[in-house]
């Protein structure tokens, strides 16, 4: 899978097949240019949050991305689940070290 930018292509894509702009290119008045209509329609994916858990008592922790305290499975002080449960970020992330 490549990402790419949509906003761009469009720019390209609007002013060398129609020589319109994406800005002004009928969108509010329902005469949209066909590229732009299949760029905005193409499906997107959302970026990987990357975060840590932070213990803070027995069996609780708080995800460093969304900061929400919530209940973890540990093991020797890992915490278990490799996702958190409130924002999806993945715990893959190195734990910030104070100095």
């Amino acid at each position: 899978m490549r990402l790419i930018d949509g906003g761009a292509l469009s720019r390209t894509m609007c002013g060398k097949q129609c020589g319109c702009e994406p800005e002004e290119c009928g969108y509010e008045v329902g005469n949209r240019c066909p590229w732009r209509n299949e760029i905005d329609a193409a499906p997107t994916i959302d970026p990987v949050r990357h975060a840590h858990w932070k213990a803070t008592s027995a069996g609780m922790a708080i995800c460093s991305a969304c900061d929400e305290d919530q209940e973890v499975e540990t093991f020797v002080g890992n915490a278990v689940q490799k996702y958190c449960a409130r924002c999806g970020a993945r715990m893959d992330a190195e734990e910030e070290n104070d100095g």
